[in-house]
């Protein structure tokens, strides 16, 4: 075994190498450390496979050793009970070797059972099935025998060889035994084919093995190689770096020396040399601190190197200011740093001394604490808060940014953390994170935040933030400038213009729409729009009779009250008021007067007055469902909404006044086209049952007087003639004036033989080609509709006769649906449309007024459309609902 002394001398021997012999020994080693280790590894792991896989085996062949056993104690069971059996007498005395031989087989079957916890779960539940399949045999023959004890002896009853007692207790011992051995040789065959499995795992476990172990060698022999090139390369990598340094000392601006350990000069580069003016061979062998003073250190400079040689055995480097002399010129200051240079065994050999100019360094630091004066009167003396944040820390504040923030000193301000002084909205901009970002990068320009002062105020701040560096260390440097009294003023502006632009919506609604629910239901909404509040409703009053509506409301959680409401005397005037009532608190005054205040729990409302020509027509009414004081902006915007909503409710007035009139006039207009019809049926019945028959009387006078009278003269007989030719011709147009009158083929057979005939009959007066085309329409319509399609298309007819000088007429009438549709189209001339008026409509004619009047006493719909040159196009269509109400 080797001392200590003999490793101290190995060490020292390999220290002694050379460089270059160092770093082979050290990559010979690399080497073999990591490949033995490898080695090492693979030896254990095989040791731990086969320590795990014989405990294992043993337990395998315990499980053998432990079913056989189990066999035996059955056997032995038997033959104790057989015994027994037997001999009856004996029974007490074996009861003993029973028990014993029945708990034997018992603990047998537990000692198997214990045994199986250490297997894999799907071995172990199909070992224990075959085994527990063997263990209810021994069971049932443990059942039997304990009978033999249990059971009194029979008496003996046999008198002969014939009758004598079965010599087992068993009915057939070889048979019962056989399938034992049976379900013996399963339950062996099942743990032989388990210990062929752990044969098996064990044959992979050890290739698995085999194979990491040598994996693991191999790849610690790849890094041991790896790291020994490494070693090798990183020491011709030290020797370039040697000679390189060699070369820098040579070509380094900055003096270097070398002394020894007694202070004298061994070496100066030549930069040294340049310094003090002077070369090598006078410097090399003087004192170090023979041509430079030392600044600001007492003593001489034998005194001082002995200080230095002191710091430098502690094995630390020695730094002070020089001043160098170049013959007669100025000193220059310099920063002279001595590093000890230690043999293997820590003793200092020489000293490299390094000279660093600081001349120019302390003039930039004489300028930088001006600057530094300079920037921090600015600083202190700015309107704006200025401060740094350094890991969420206040290390800088000026007295402004105390100012802003409420705090009466910096110094107050720099105990809190700069997340306290922002608002908790904006805490997720509190400025941290400096990922991506460089010394005097913007954070943040011009950018508005909140803040919360020392008293808990919200203030609105303009922020501008960079990084900077703070003691070595990123930090941010944040200004702040207080805008709340601008913000403030922004805000109002802003709303002012939101209230003027939202007033101008509102008059574009109201003025847009005349419907009078829609008109209320715009008031609601934007009554509770504009206020924020929780309920908005429309009241309209009945001056006459006292009554009121609840017309539109919003924001309600319980339906209108479908009945008016009576108003009595105590709040009549109150609801007649043109002034704003403003209610704090609805107790104070009766709910059941405005029904909806009691479901809706309505707790402060104001009132204004909807005026319609001087007297008041309705209530506008916002409510809350809390206390809350009205604001002058709110009672403000609510009187003009209420001005505006006076106007629209006027003008909607006015429409529906309109619309009322129009619908009279429409009654009015289908009662005097009825009252046509009725006179036209009647005058065609007078013209064909009065004047046809008085005519056609006249005619058969006539022929009796022409056959009762002797005319002999051509002249009596022309006038006759003439006379019957008169009668006949004004039979004619009776006829046609009563068919025109009330056509009968429209009477008896409906609107589409009607059509068709006065088609035909159209193209036979008029040399035009009509084409009548039904589809949809099945049977017989209400009569004075199919008068009234039957007069559009006759007047349309009439019309294109007159005006349209067109070749082809196209009648089409078509059913769904929906409604019944009559199209007339020709290929005339055309006309430019223009807007109906009743000054030019005589002008015009009347026969355009009157198919419209037809169509719209049914509820439909007449469309014309001409162009000059492109013919004319006429639609009526009748709505199905028209069809069946007057049907």
């Amino acid at each position: 075994m080797k001392t200590p002394a003999d490793a101290q001398s190995v060490v020292g021997g390999y220290w002694r190498l050379s460089r270059l012999q160092r770093a082979l020994v050290s990559a010979l080693a690399v080497v073999l450390i990591p490949t033995c280790l490898g080695l090492a590894y693979l030896l254990s792991d095989f040791w731990f496979v086969n320590q795990a896989k014989e405990k294992e085996f043993v337990s395998a062949a315990t499980r053998d050793t432990l079913v056989l056993s189990g066999y035996d104690r059955a056997v032995a069971v038997f033959l104790v009970a057989q015994t027994a059996y037997s001999t009856p007498a004996l029974r007490d005395t074996l009861r003993p070797r029973f028990d014993e031989a029945v708990r034997s087989l018992h603990a047998v079957g537990t000692q198997y059972v214990n045994s199986l916890s250490d297997i894999h779960r799907d071995q172990r539940k199909e070992l224990l099935e075959s085994f527990n399949r063997l263990w209810v045999k021994f069971d049932d023959l443990v059942d039997r025998s304990e009978k033999v004890f249990t059971d009194a002896p029979p008496p003996p009853k046999w008198k002969s060889v014939s009758a004598r007692m079965p010599m087992s207790y068993l009915e057939n011992p070889g048979t019962y035994f056989a399938a034992m051995r049976t379900q013996l040789e399963q339950t062996l065959r099942a743990e032989l084919a388990e210990d062929l499995r752990l044969v098996d795992h064990l044959r992979a476990e050890m290739k698995v093995t085999t194979y990491r172990g040598f994996f693991i060698a191999f790849l610690l022999f790849g890094l041991g190689t790896a790291l020994a090139v490494l070693i090798v390369r990183r020491g011709r990598q030290s020797e370039e770096r040697r000679r390189r340094y060699e070369t820098l000392l040579e070509a380094s601006m900055n003096p270097v020396e070398l002394v020894d350990i007694n202070g004298a000069i061994l070496y100066v580069n030549p930069a040294f040399e340049q310094a003090i003016g002077r070369p090598s061979k006078d410097l090399v062998g003087k004192f170090v601190f023979e041509d430079v003073r030392v600044v600001n250190r007492p003593g001489s400079g034998r005194e001082m190197w002995s200080a230095v040689a002191q710091q430098l055995a502690a094995g630390e480097a020695w730094t002070g200011e020089v001043e160098i002399r170049k013959g007669g010129e100025q000193p220059h200051l310099t920063l002279l740093i001595i590093s000890p240079v230690v043999n293997p065994g820590g003793g200092v050999v020489e000293a490299v001394g390094i000279h660093h100019d600081v001349t120019e360094r302390r003039e930039l630091a004489r300028k930088y604490a001006e600057s530094q004066e300079k920037y921090q009167n600015i600083v202190e003396s700015s309107l704006d808060g200025i401060v740094i944040i350094q890991e969420g820390k206040l290390v800088f504040v000026n007295a402004s940014s105390a100012k802003i923030f409420g705090y009466g000193l910096p110094e107050e301000m720099r105990n809190v953390n700069f997340i306290d002084t922002v608002a908790p909205s904006n805490r997720f901009l509190v400025l941290e994170g400096y990922d991506g970002k460089t010394i005097g990068d913007d954070m943040l320009r011009n950018f508005e935040m909140k803040g919360l002062t020392r008293q808990g105020n919200i203030i609105d701040l303009e922020v501008n933030a960079k990084l900077v560096s703070w003691n070595g260390k990123p930090a941010v440097q944040a200004s702040f400038r207080d805008i709340t009294k601008r913000k403030s003023l922004e805000r109002e502006q802003a709303l002012w213009l939101w209230e003027q632009e939202t007033m101008s919506t509102i008059d574009r609604q109201l003025v847009s729409s005349v419907n009078l629910q829609a008109v209320l239901d715009t008031i609601s909404y934007h009554a509770k729009a504009l206020t924020r509040a929780d309920w908005a409703g429309v009241m309209m009053l009945d001056t006459e009779s006292n009554l009121a509506r609840w017309r539109a409301v919003a924001g309600n959680r319980v339906s209108i009250p479908p009945d008016p409401i009576p108003l009595e005397k105590s709040y009549l005037a109150l609801t007649r008021s043109k002034e704003h009532v403003v209610m704090k608190d609805v107790a104070e005054f009766r709910q059941a007067e405005f029904l909806p205040f009691a479901g809706e729990n309505i707790v402060s409302a104001v009132r204004f007055p909807l005026i319609v020509d001087r007297e008041v027509r309705g209530l506008l009414v916002v409510a809350y469902r809390r206390s809350h004081d009205f604001t002058l902006r709110e009672i403000r915007l609510l009187t003009s909404l209420a001005e505006k909503s006076s106007i629209a409710l006027a003008n909607a007035q006015l429409y529906d006044n309109l619309l009322s009139r129009e619908r009279e006039l429409e009654l009015l207009s289908g009662a005097r086209v009825h009252a046509q019809e009725e006179e036209r049926r009647r005058i065609a019945r007078e013209i064909h049952d009065s004047l046809g028959q008085m005519l056609t009387a006249i005619k058969f006078n006539v022929e009796i007087l022409e056959d009762a009278a002797d005319l002999q003269s051509e002249e009596d007989l022309r006038r006759l003639a003439d006379i019957k030719s008169l009668l006949d011709n004004a039979m004619a147009e009776a006829r046609e004036i009563s068919y025109n009158l009330m056509p009968s083929v429209l009477v008896d057979f409906g609107l589409v033989p009607a059509l068709q005939f006065l088609g035909e009959q159209f193209q036979k007066r008029n040399e035009l080609r009509v084409q009548v085309h039904t589809r949809g329409v099945e049977g017989r319509l209400d009569s004075s509709i199919e008068i009234g399609l039957y007069r559009i298309a006759q007047e349309a007819l009439n019309n294109i006769a007159k005006h349209a000088e067109a070749h082809e007429v196209n009648v089409q009438l078509i059913g769904d649906s929906q409604a019944i549709r009559l199209i007339i189209d020709d290929d005339g001339k055309g006309f430019q449309i223009s807007r109906f008026e009743p000054r030019t409509a005589r002008r015009l004619g009347m026969g355009l007024v009157s198919m419209r009047e037809r169509a719209a006493s049914f509820n439909g719909l007449f469309v014309l459309d001409s162009r000059p040159g492109r013919g004319t196009e006429i639609i009526v269509e009748i709505p199905r609902v028209a069809l069946e109400a007057n049907g």
